[in-house]
């Protein structure tokens, strides 16, 4: 016996004949069968197969032996009639595969943490129990509560150089052409872990396998992966877990499942176990953001169009060409490619990387180029529109061939369809802005360049499947996936190259953060000087339409009290899980936007407190407050920042942040007699707000970014004054508006410069930074 059997000390338990049971589930789905040991989803494009005697489970003092799912007949019943009641659940009866496979894995884990404590099904697990599987989830998700790592060294134990198979034990890759191992061959790892689905790798057992293949070379991707321990599990991830196991109660009463719910409320208790808070927004700096839209905006408008010109110019002369003279067409004397060599600064070397030509940070390939301009268009459409990954690069779901409808080109007037992916799970047209409607135009341009001689663009086809050229012409290629994978060009890796280079100080594009993106533009579009130079040069990066038909309207609360007059909750037109998800749509966005805006409150109140030059009435809010905590001590921790506490105070109280051209309106939301310099009738009328009427409003609030856009706004003034083609009454009216645009800037700039001293008076000359 080799030494990598060891492991099987604790066999495998055989299924005999008479453990047949005679009845099973029967599923009520069209689009599930199942055969043997394996469930069949059929999506209406794919057929997927899970198979249950993939999925294991660790011996017991009750079952001293490992099993496989498929032998647990009690288990796979449970396993279908969770499946069939993800359908049910789901608006078109089509839920993605990779829900039925979540779910899956998660009754597995569920199954195993039980049977560990003695409990054999689901039914017999007492409520108590189940809230001590919560509390453990909440510390450090599945990896903790199931022993992750205590797993890998049990496995590891039983492995030695000598006795590990490593190719059945790893993927590898040729390097130079010398086999590399690369990834963990997760069919080897399963059974010894005892484990369903992707099996994790810990720190310590990336350090234990490479100890133990200490003879054999690691690939750059394994060297590069980023390993972490158990970690506690996001907020949002916790309450997904909480309803998963409330579904576990809900099932069949002829299955095996769990008697009681646990919990009423999945968000109120995910908020009080979670250890973490929400994360569906990735944590990406107002810089970061800045940077990737920017060098997003210079891959779509001034290296897209010569790579486009050049893939047309390849499919314009190449059937005319013979095959050897093919190859030399690309690096000869080719006005095209130097054309695109001139704008990314590198040499082109080659139509495609391979083993033979590799990557390399001081040239390219065509190929990579396309994956840079394909990563720049996804993250334009999801920065710009609040829109999910999937919902923009997804094969069946992204954005397709015809989505783009054109109303005005003169005027900038774009819709898109959408799929709406948590919600209706159907299609719906948005407004979009030009860049947008030009990222769709691009990948068009693209998909048409690229497609083989002998086909055609489909309608409705992936926007982001695109051919793959080469010295013989184009040839059907792959899809853009919106992934860091350095073995595929067309992924964020090439983006990345782009961007970065060879740096690896560089954030984590996660596909998730597009709402984050678009709040950050939202707000920093008039103050941050890149995004400012963008939207003067290319005129139509500004989101501020876009916002009204990604969140709700500004009568919010009216819409909200019509439709509890009208019985929103009992209408028949709509159920109540579909308001449900579209109040977590709206809410999705709001929340970002909503963090975003308290930290552009803080980044007010602490340039205020830091004393530079700022103006308007919010800098007497904040210096009044400032004043208040000289005089008292409000603040019971003498470690707590005074900008985090005048910030939390002023948001207590309804303070807000509304970006404007000239400035930010800090108007609250909920009081009334607000005395806003635009308020008529009780009412804020911002649509009225100019330089000249906020300038004496106790809300308005201004810097020297936003004094940049006054002295714009001048300089188009004093242009216009000079057009001899007004009329005399326009030219006068243009002089009037610029003399009383320099008189306000000129006494701006002197009040930024009396608040400057006064601030630095009142700290005692230094900077505030903690009382």
């Amino acid at each position: 016996m080799n030494r990598h059997e060891k492991f099987d000390f604790n066999p495998i338990a055989p299924r005999h004949d008479s453990d047949i049971a005679e009845s099973r589930y029967v599923l009520r789905s069209s689009a599930l069968r199942f055969v043997g040991s394996s469930l069949f989803y059929n999506d209406g494009k794919k057929e997927y197969r899970f198979d249950f005697s993939e999925l294991y489970l660790p011996a017991t003092p009750g079952q001293p032996f490992v099993s496989r799912l498929s032998d647990h007949l009690d288990y796979v019943d449970t396993q279908l009639a969770a499946a069939d009641q993800r359908i049910d659940r789901s608006k078109d009866g089509l839920p993605a595969a990779g829900n039925l496979s979540r779910q899956i894995n998660f009754i597995r884990h569920v199954l195993d943490w039980l049977r560990a404590r003695g409990i054999y099904r689901l039914r017999d697990a007492p409520e108590d129990l189940i809230h001590e599987l919560l509390a453990e989830l909440a510390e450090g998700g599945w990896g903790r509560a199931l022993s992750l790592e205590s797993r890998w060294n049990s496995a590891l134990d039983q492995l030695d150089s000598e006795g590990i198979n490593f190719a059945e034990a790893f993927h590898f890759k040729s390097e130079r052409l010398t086999p590399h191992i690369e990834t963990l061959r997760q069919s080897f790892w399963r059974k010894r872990l005892t484990w369903g689905g992707y099996a994790q790798i810990t720190p310590l057992a990336k350090s234990r396998i490479e100890k133990l293949a200490v003879d054999i070379p690691f690939s750059k991707a394994w060297v590069n992966r980023k390993v972490r321990n158990c970690e506690a599990p996001r907020r949002y991830v916790l309450r997904n877990m909480m309803g998963q196991l409330n579904d576990l109660a809900t099932l069949p009463p002829s299955t095996d499942r769990l008697v009681n719910r646990a919990t009423n409320n999945t968000d109120t208790g995910a908020k009080k176990l979670a250890q973490k808070p929400s994360s569906r927004t990735a944590n990406i700096s107002v810089e970061d953001a800045v940077t990737l839209i920017t060098e997003a905006l210079t891959l779509l408008y001034e290296v897209a169009p010569p790579l486009m010109d050049l893939y047309e110019g390849a499919r314009a002369v190449f059937p005319n060409l013979p095959a050897s003279k093919r190859k030399k067409w690309l690096l000869g004397l080719n006005p095209l490619r130097e054309r695109l060599e001139h704008v990314i600064g590198k040499p082109i070397t080659n139509w495609n990387s391979s083993a033979f030509s590799p990557k390399s940070s001081t040239c390219y390939a065509i190929e990579e180029v396309l994956g840079a301009v394909q990563g720049a268009c996804a993250i334009i459409l999801g920065a710009m529109n609040a829109r999910r990954q999937r919902e923009i690069c997804d094969r069946n779901h992204g954005v397709r061939v015809g989505d783009l409808i054109v109303l005005d080109d003169s005027l900038g007037l774009y819709q898109c369809s959408f799929y709406i992916e948590k919600t209706y799970r159907d299609r719906h047209l948005f407004y979009i802005n030009q860049t947008s409607a030009d990222a769709l135009r691009c990948l068009d341009r693209m998909k048409r360049a690229c497609v083989p001689f002998d086909s055609q663009v489909v309608p409705e086809a992936s926007l982001f499947e695109c051919g793959r050229f080469g010295g013989l012409g184009p040839s059907p290629g792959g899809h853009f996936a919106f992934v860091e994978d350095r073995n595929r060009s067309r992924s964020l890796i090439s983006f990345f190259k782009f961007v970065y280079g060879n740096s690896e100080t560089r954030p984590e594009v996660a596909s998730h953060m597009f709402r984050r993106f678009f709040a950050i533009l939202y707000y920093h579009r008039y103050e941050h000087a890149e995004l400012r130079a963008l939207k003067q040069h290319l005129r139509h990066l500004d989101i501020a339409m876009t916002r009204v038909y990604v969140t709700d309207p500004s009568t919010r609360a009216l819409a909200e009290q019509i439709c509890a007059a009208m019985g929103k909750a009992e209408s028949h037109r709509r159920s109540r899980h579909l308001d449900n998800a579209l109040e977590s749509e709206s809410l999705d966005v709001q929340e970002a936007l909503k963090e975003i805006g308290r930290e552009k409150l803080e980044m007010a109140v602490e340039q205020i407190l830091d004393g530079a030059p700022t103006a308007g009435g919010f800098s007497k809010i904040v210096r009044k407050l400032y004043r208040k905590m000289l005089s008292r001590v409000v603040v019971s921790d003498p470690n707590t920042a005074v900008t985090e506490h005048i910030t939390s105070l002023l948001d207590g109280h309804g303070y807000r942040v509304k970006p404007m051209q000239h400035g930010q309106c800090h108007a609250p939301d909920i009081r009334r007699n607000l005395k806003g310099a635009c308020e008529q009738h009780g009412v804020l009328a911002r649509e009225h707000a100019t330089p000249r009427l906020c300038g004496s409003c106790p809300f308005h609030f201004n810097n020297e970014a936003y004094m940049k856009n006054l002295k714009e706004q001048l300089g188009e003034l004093s242009s216009d004054m000079d057009d001899f083609m007004l009329t005399p009454q326009q030219q006068e009216r243009v002089n009037f508006e610029y003399q009383n645009l320099n008189k306000l800037i000129i006494l701006t700039e002197r009040q930024m410069a009396a608040n400057a001293n006064t601030i630095t008076e009142l700290s005692g000359g230094g900077k505030v930074a903690q009382a």
